[in-house]
């Protein structure tokens, strides 16, 4: 409970594992055999997804898990925004009571049990050892999945592995592709248990992240992307995008009667719902009353979608206790993080298009506008459409990082080499990749390798030998590239963090506005008003990931240093720091079959015992691949082993 306490609340983590992974349920209603569950914060699910109910009390009950009601294990039926999901239960739970005033452990929650797909460990690295209370352990996995389904009855619920035999992409030596595209997978309807790629250049893993990203992991599901022209392009999301949210809100009127009459209050969730057309969607909020339940303090819980620095929004009393006389509260948006500018990524486009599996920068995302954002893509898209449909069925869109104008670029033709200087600080490191782009001289648009780290605001790329050098002009910028190929190498004492790995990027980009030591926990951050961090945060400067102790509109924030199986070590003034997202997952056991002196009978297929047992006349004979398949076929990311003989008698 104590712990919870930091939760939106007052106090400082005691230690790096407090906070891990809060998905606690402000309420739940339910209708014509409908549940629908309301979240404190982004849900990040996909219809599909298996989420258990947890501590939810039905009317009358006081003791929480283990009552009839709400609380078991359910597939999403659909999410109609962020913090919204449903689904079914066919008989009627009760009313739902909670009080969220009680930041205790009784609070009901959610647990995501299974995501849309299954996603196995093939291969595993150990680098440093785990060893409790000691050390972290560095692991380096090799994640496949296990979600290719035939389209064939009665197997079209039945999921099967990527083929591992083409684990590493197939490369021309004398054309070698540092980062092949995402394969697709297909599993074979005409032999049940076979996937095979639709091309064994492309790469099952990226496949992988790609369908990790759809599940909500990192990023938003695509429902279409409408193009005007063959670079200005809107995207739509499922979901609300979470761009351009609020950060900071002032009191414009405390209106009267919210919480218990006589006491000072902590109302959480308040939902704030726009007093004017054109407002942003989906904020919430944790507000303080006094004990004539006027509104005293307000802070954001969530940010929600599409706001501008002047919205005005009245406080809900949906969910929130209130007493008479009642008069409803007003808040302003004074600061809202502006994503104008951010690079996204979209994957997962069908083929046909998948032109569109690309890089884009933000141009606008409009006011009052949470699903829909508009952006320029990196390079021409032709043929462009007016509407995806149904192509942007498995597409994603992630928010890679700012990207940065280029004041300058000076390139030597000889040596192959371009010295980029920035308008503002680039946050790249030696071997990360980067997109230039907007330059009217075509060689110098397109993906490189940054060589040298000059200083913050200037670096040097190769771009590779040539015979002239053109004067760099036009409105060029540097992307990140997101989850790509880096070319750092790892070694066991240095994992090279921003040199190879790819954090997952966590919609916050600001400077150290002071210099920071190797062992000062006092961080600061420049505009650290405008930077929504909070308790429990992960921030990456440089190669160093830290750990927020305690929420902060202020300066200093203090962290744990050197968390996640970093080191600490010093930064200068002006270094780039980001939020992170650290993805929690649960691991299982895969399920094993194994079978020790087994015989394969086969009725009606030679040669085995019984092969001539019934008179039905066969119309096939199965080749040896499909004989083999058929006894050793792998579902849903299990594992079969035997020891033992075929229908041929062979070990």
């Amino acid at each position: 409970d104590t712990e919870i306490q930091t939760y939106f609340g007052s106090g400082s983590l005691t230690n790096t594992l407090q906070q891990r992974n809060f998905r606690f349920i402000s309420s739940c209603t339910w209708s014509s055999n409908v549940a629908t569950v309301f979240t404190e914060l982004p849900h990040d699910l996909r219809v599909g997804s298996e989420v258990q109910l947890v501590n939810i009390k039905s009317s009358g009950n006081t003791t929480g898990i283990g009552n009839t009601g709400y609380n078991f294990r359910y597939s999403v039926a659909s999410t109609p925004d962020s913090k919204r999901f449903t689904v079914g239960l066919t008989t009627n739970p009760g009313t739902f009571t909670n009080d969220t005033t009680q930041r205790t452990t009784s609070l009901p929650y959610f647990k995501k049990k299974k995501s849309n797909n299954t996603y196995y460990i093939h291969k595993v690295d150990e680098r440093c050892k785990y060893i409790s209370g000691e050390q972290d352990g560095v692991y380096y996995l090799t994640v496949v999945n296990a979600s290719n389904s035939p389209s064939v009855s009665p197997f079209t619920s039945d999921n099967y592995s990527q083929p591992l035999k083409e684990l590493y992409p197939q490369t021309q030596r004398d054309n070698p592709t540092a980062d092949p595209t995402a394969s697709i997978s297909f599993a074979d309807p005409a032999s049940i248990g076979s996937v095979i790629l639709d091309n064994t250049k492309n790469s099952v893993t990226k496949e992988t992240v790609d369908k990790y990203t759809l599940d909500g992991a990192l990023g938003k599901e695509v429902s279409d992307i409408s193009s005007s022209s063959s670079t200005a392009h809107t995207i739509h999301t499922k979901t609300d995008h979470g761009l351009n949210r609020v950060v900071e809100l002032s009191i414009v009127s405390g209106g009267d009667g919210y919480g218990v009459s006589g006491s000072t209050n902590n109302l959480y969730n308040a939902i704030l719902v726009g007093v004017t057309s054109s407002v942003g969607k989906n904020a919430t909020a944790k507000i303080t009353s006094d004990t004539s339940g006027v509104i005293t303090g307000v802070v954001v819980m969530d940010g929600g979608s599409g706001y501008g620095v002047g919205h005005t929004m009245a406080v809900s009393t949906s969910g929130l206790t209130t007493f008479a006389p009642y008069d409803e509260a007003v808040v302003r948006v004074e600061k809202i993080y502006d994503n104008t500018g951010d690079v996204v990524r979209i994957s997962g486009v069908s083929t046909s298009t998948s032109g569109y599996n690309d890089l884009y920068r933000i141009t606008n995302v409009g006011a009052g506008e949470a699903t829909t954002f508009d952006v320029v893509s990196s390079s021409d898209i032709t043929p462009h459409v007016v509407s995806m449909g149904t192509l942007a069925d498995n597409a994603s869109v992630y928010n890679a990082g700012k990207s940065v104008t280029v004041s300058s670029l000076v390139y030597d033709y000889a040596s192959g080499i371009a010295t980029v200087s920035t308008g503002s600080t680039h946050g790249l490191s030696v071997d990360n990749k980067f997109r230039v782009t907007g330059s009217n001289q075509s060689q110098y648009n397109g993906s490189f390798v940054v060589t040298e780290n000059v200083n913050l605001t200037s670096f040097k790329a190769q771009l590779g030998i040539g015979t002239i050098a053109p004067t760099a002009s036009g409105t060029m910028y540097v992307y990140p590239e997101g989850i790509s190929s880096n070319e750092g190498v790892i070694t066991r004492s240095n994992e090279s963090i921003s040199g190879r790995m790819v954090p997952l990027y966590d919609g916050i980009t600001s400077n150290l506005s002071v210099t920071l030591d190797n062992s000062s926990e006092n961080i600061n951050v420049a505009d650290v008003a405008k930077s929504d961090i909070k308790a429990g945060d992960y921030l990456l400067i440089e190669d160093e990931i830290v750990r927020v102790k305690a929420s902060s509109s202020t300066n200093p924030i203090v962290a744990f240093r050197g968390v996640l199986g970093t080191k600490k070590i010093s930064h200068e003034f002006g270094a780039v720091v980001r939020r992170i997202k650290v993805s929690p997952v649960e691991l299982r056991r895969h399920s094993v079959i194994k079978a020790s002196g087994h015989k394969f009978e086969y009725v009606g297929y030679g040669p085995g015992n019984y092969s001539t047992a019934l008179p039905d006349n066969q119309i096939i004979s199965i080749d040896e691949r499909k004989e083999s398949l058929s006894q050793s076929v792998k579902r849903d990311g299990g594992n079969i082993f035997y020891s033992g003989m075929n229908d041929k008698g062979n070990s």
